[in-house]
């Protein structure tokens, strides 16, 4: 049981932080959406601080690293960019969804512990109903709270490689309009 609740304090833990490390405001601050190419400075050089504080987002960093190296491999270079940004968005999934996978499997083997109880109740002691009921509570919490635990983990896991892959188009679109201003006249 110990180790379910500790999947649920990591479970809850890894949601809330990634709730707040992929809001659009954190990724993409609405500052930096309505830059022109010739707004963008050098982040330790900015004027305004707020400016300075946006250039620290993912689509700050974006837009430095892509104006630095303007060449005419500029696709690939972008996607690069991208799969960077794609590999910090993505930190601490992996380890929510292998806890979704785990914490159904902890909750069978509280399932097994608690069936052997009742069994070995029933074997070397005289069959006392509290003994069977206390086995078989234990089976049943145990399975109960391993889904409960690996059922939002599991649909969090799912729901915020959406939002990734929804940030990664948007961050795509945004640093190519600033960037490139004949995306702005289309």
């Amino acid at each position: 049981m110990w180790p379910i609740l500790a999947c649920s304090v990591l479970t809850s833990g890894i949601i809330v932080e990634r709730c707040w490390s992929l809001s659009l405001r954190v990724i993409a601050p609405p500052r930096l959406a309505s830059l022109n190419v010739s707004d963008l400075g050098d982040q330790n050089k900015a004027v305004d601080p707020q400016l300075a504080r946006s250039l620290n987002s993912v689509l700050g960093f974006l837009l430095l690293r892509q104006k630095e190296l303007e060449t005419e491999n500029g696709k690939e270079t972008n996607d690069l960019f991208l799969l960077s940004a794609a590999n910090e968005m993505e930190k601490n999934l992996t380890l929510l969804g292998v806890i979704g996978l785990i914490a159904p499997l902890l909750g069978i083997l509280g399932t097994i512990v608690g069936m052997i109880d009742v069994f070995d109740a029933l074997t070397f002691r005289a069959a006392d109903p509290s003994v069977l009921s206390s086995g078989i509570s234990t089976a049943l919490i145990t399975t109960a709270f391993g889904l409960i635990v690996a059922i939002p983990a599991l649909m969090a896991h799912r729901l915020f490689y959406r939002r990734v892959d929804s940030l990664l188009i948007y961050l795509d679109a945004t640093s190519r309009k600033i960037l490139d201003p004949r995306h702005k006249a289309s």
